[in-house]
């Protein structure tokens, strides 16, 4: 059985950020100016779902994190798992398509040639 990790939880319907993706993920390979960072950050310290925000998103490998989550920014998340000795217990979202494809995650070579 397949199981979506990244499915909406009750929770998201309250948070502050709903509706508002481009505010809070903007396309990193489109934008790459920080300034959303402050936008995204002032939403969530408003937010009545910080908290379970924040839970979920620690759950995750910080490299598949982007945009904030709970006020934090992907390092800021690793941080924040390091400060708690947690160690992210979801896949990644490579895993999830690999297993959405039938096939095991492949490993990328280092695109400096290595």
């Amino acid at each position: 059985m397949l199981v979506c990790y990244y499915l909406p939880v009750e929770w998201m319907d309250r948070a502050a950020c709903k509706g508002r993706t481009k505010d809070m993920f903007p396309d990193p390979t489109v934008e790459k100016d920080q300034m959303y960072v402050y936008l995204a950050k002032s939403i969530c310290s408003k937010c009545p779902v910080k908290g379970p925000c924040l839970e979920y998103a620690i759950q995750f490998p910080t490299n598949d994190m982007h945009g904030v989550w709970a006020g934090k920014t992907r390092r800021e998340l690793q941080t924040e798992q390091r400060r708690r000795g947690i160690k992210p217990t979801r896949p990644s979202i490579a895993a999830q398509w690999a297993t959405i494809a039938g096939r095991a995650p492949s490993r990328r070579k280092d695109p400096g040639g290595s």
